[in-house]
């Protein structure tokens, strides 16, 4: 490559390399002024280039030498040690792009300069998916790609395009681009997942839909499996009402429960909850826990039968006013909550603040009860439900339900739940041979008890 000293130089060796096709330092492309300073995981980009050679070309301004997309390519290639870019292997002119090489080009540059919201994020990574399919071919297990032949010309015939490659392209993890992708093809689907305030909440909602559906066929399998071995249907043994507790809890007769367990909302505030929990219009506000604070204790204390317990699960927050509204309904309280310790760990300050390793809950006392297991522990240690199988925030494992349930009741006894969420509760009194009766504000939850419950049948 020969030495450039002057404009004229410069302009008179570029032309002759682009009419001759020979190679282009990478020293000549100007790369200031680009906008993105953070490119990401650039190891995971040379290591695709390796194996797969370099699928999207950078894109090159002709009588500048601006570079106009891929710099993240660039110092991928100069990382590799590659010094001399070939035309139309490494690069191709602003002015050779096709409609295709364009669209994929505004895509990428979209994602990794402009501020989207996340439903335009994900949309972009689905489009520039299929837009680099339709150019290199998609991966289908068993069958061939189909490179677009008008692309061929230009040596553009390296492999499919898959996952794995658009990460690479992206800057980020496959587990990372994959979920992003299964958000964004289930949006096409069910464009109600679009108003969820985050991807995380998207996400979750749609796991819900698919429960639904999953759980939905497991309990029609078994109606059927039922059927053919003659055993009918099963007594029910839970009762779901779908609304506001204050609604329907009058249906309940006085002094005719022996446990109530539910968990009440945490007041964390709207925000915090909201990118966790599938519930489009969530409230977990301290206004809206405290608000059904009174209701709660007065009609637990007016269903719950003489000498039984109540239990709730609650947020420090307001601690205070639970504390009071269950006195006042009439209640005795433990002083000492009993608190369930878990595998995992959360804070949001983890540098000046104890990070959160437990959640607890109040017993309340009518009467004078007496542990059905005498002596046991205020500490319950059981481990989360897995992230995989998490359909709500607040979500509790059953073992740990049935833990409580057999701590103070007998087999056959009623309990009520006033917040049933995904039904947990009613799964617990079900291993523990007793009935339950569930309130649940959310249609999509009492969707996911209802199909629950019906698999769990015997």
């Amino acid at each position: 490559m020969e030495k450039l000293e002057t404009k004229d130089t410069v302009d008179i060796v570029l032309e002759r390399q682009q009419k001759n096709g020979e190679p282009l330092s990478i020293d000549q492309v100007n790369t200031e002024g680009r906008i993105r300073k953070d490119l990401g995981d650039i190891d995971a980009l040379c290591n695709s280039i390796i194996k797969h050679q370099l699928i999207q070309p950078i894109v090159i301004e002709r009588t500048s030498l601006i570079l106009v997309a891929g710099g993240r390519r660039i110092t991928a290639l100069n990382r590799l040690g590659i010094k001399e870019l070939i035309h139309a292997v490494h690069y191709i002119w602003r002015d050779e792009e096709d409609a295709l090489r364009r669209r994929s080009v505004e895509l990428e540059e979209n994602l990794q300069r402009k501020d989207l919201s996340w439903q335009e994020q994900l949309e972009g990574k689905r489009l520039l998916l299929e837009t680099l399919q339709q150019i290199h071919g998609a991966v289908i297990p068993g069958k061939q790609p189909q490179t677009n032949s008008a692309l061929a010309a230009h040596g553009v015939t390296e492999n499919s395009f898959g996952v794995v490659k658009l990460a690479a392209v992206l800057g980020e993890s496959p587990a990372t681009t994959s979920r992003d992708l299964t958000i964004a093809n289930a949006i096409k689907e069910m464009p109600i997942l679009k108003q969820s305030d985050t991807k995380e909440a998207a996400f979750r909602r749609m796991r819900m839909f698919n429960s639904v559906v999953g759980m939905a066929l497991a309990a029609q399998a078994k109606k059927e499996q039922n059927k053919l071995l003659g055993s009918g249907e099963p007594q029910q043994s839970w009762t779901l009402f779908e609304g506001d507790f204050r609604d329907y809890v009058h249906q309940i007769s006085d002094e005719s429960v022996d446990l109530i367990h539910t968990d009440l909302p945490y007041g964390a505030s709207v925000e915090k909850m909201s990118s966790h929990s599938g519930q489009l219009g969530f409230d977990d506000s301290r206004g809206a826990a405290t608000s059904i604070l009174t209701d709660v204790a007065r009609e637990s204390f007016r269903i719950l039968r003489q000498n039984r317990y109540a239990c709730f699960w609650f947020g420090f927050n307001y601690y205070p006013e639970l504390v009071v509204s269950l006195r006042l309904a009439g209640f005795s309280i433990s002083p000492v909550p009993v608190i369930w310790v878990k595998n995992t760990k959360s804070g949001e300050n983890p540098n000046s603040r104890y990070s959160n390793g437990y959640e607890a809950f109040i017993v309340a006392i009518k009467g004078s009860p007496i542990l059905m297991r005498p002596g046991a522990s205020n500490v319950k240690t059981f481990p989360v439900v897995p992230s995989k199988d998490k359909l709500h925030v607040a979500e509790k494992p059953v073992d740990l339900v049935v833990d409580i349930i057999k701590d103070l009741v007998a087999p056959g006894a009623g309990v009520v739940d006033f917040c049933a969420g995904t039904g947990s509760t009613a799964v617990a009194a079900e291993r523990c041979k007793c009935t339950s009766v569930l309130f649940e504000l959310d249609p999509m939850f009492c969707k996911i008890i209802r199909n629950k419950l019906e698999v769990t049948k015997p």
